[in-house]
């Protein structure tokens, strides 16, 4: 952290965040989550949880749920659904529901719902119309 070059700091510590998720994941999201706000943060965040959702989805969903709300949040929280909609589409489209911005959490539902309608059209397309997304947030294929 003490570096002074940015991309060098940056680099730096999610290369170790990366070595400490794959072999510690709840110790490496506690060690991201006292970093402070900062773009570098919110790439860590997002790297823990990519790592943490393929290994325990449980264990990351618990560590995502303690996180304040904002842009970092989201970023782990989209990691997190990217891996999660292939085995359980409906629990990361209620993930991506819980995102705090309104245009990124609509990016995701739409990139979710056509990873699920690959799969599933039929599924995806009722589970939209209960969640009443929009046509036009539901993207083509639906």
């Amino acid at each position: 952290a003490g570096l002074p070059d940015r991309a060098a700091r940056r680099d730096a510590l999610q290369q170790v965040d990366a070595t400490w998720a794959r072999a510690d994941a709840p110790k490496a999201a506690r060690w991201a989550a006292d970093l402070p706000a900062s773009r570098e943060r919110a790439e860590i965040w997002q790297g823990v949880s990519d790592l943490w959702a393929d290994t325990d989805p449980s264990g990351d969903e618990a560590w995502l749920s303690t996180l304040p709300i904002g842009g970092d949040r989201d970023a782990a929280v989209a990691a997190y659904t990217a891996r999660v909609v292939v085995t359980d589409p409906e629990k990361a489209l209620t993930w991506a529901k819980s995102l705090s911005s309104g245009p990124f959490a609509a990016q995701q539902i739409q990139t979710l719902l056509a990873t699920w309608a690959s799969k599933d059209v039929l599924a995806a397309r009722n589970w939209a119309a209960a969640n009443q997304v929009p046509p036009a947030a539901q993207g083509g294929g639906l």
